[in-house]
C-alpha cells in the first residue's frame, strides 16, 4: 500500500487534477499527432485509476485492461 501511495499520491484526491498536471514531455508538443498521443495517454491513466478491491488478481485486471486498450489506441494514432 505504501508503494502505491508513493507512486500516485493521495488516491482519495481528485485524480483528474493529478493527471491533468502530469508532465508529458517536451519537444514538438504542438503537432496534432503529439497532442493526440498525449490525450490518449492521459485518458489511459485516468481509466487506470480505480477503486482497489484488495484482491490482487482483480486489481491487476482492473489496471491492465485499460493499459492495453490505451496501447491499442496509441497504435491507431501512430499508424
Amino acid at each position: 500500500r505504501d508503494l502505491v501511495e508513493g507512486m500516485h499520491g493521495d488516491m482519495h484526491g481528485d485524480t483528474h487534477s493529478q493527471h491533468h498536471d502530469m508532465f508529458m514531455g517536451c519537444g514538438k508538443l504542438n503537432l496534432d499527432q503529439t497532442k493526440d498521443y498525449i490525450q490518449t495517454n492521459m485518458d489511459m491513466h485516468m481509466r487506470m485509476s480505480f477503486h482497489w478491491t484488495g484482491n490482487p488478481g482483480v486489481d491487476f485486471l482492473l489496471g491492465m485492461i485499460p493499459h492495453h486498450q490505451g496501447g491499442e489506441y496509441v497504435i491507431l494514432i501512430l499508424s
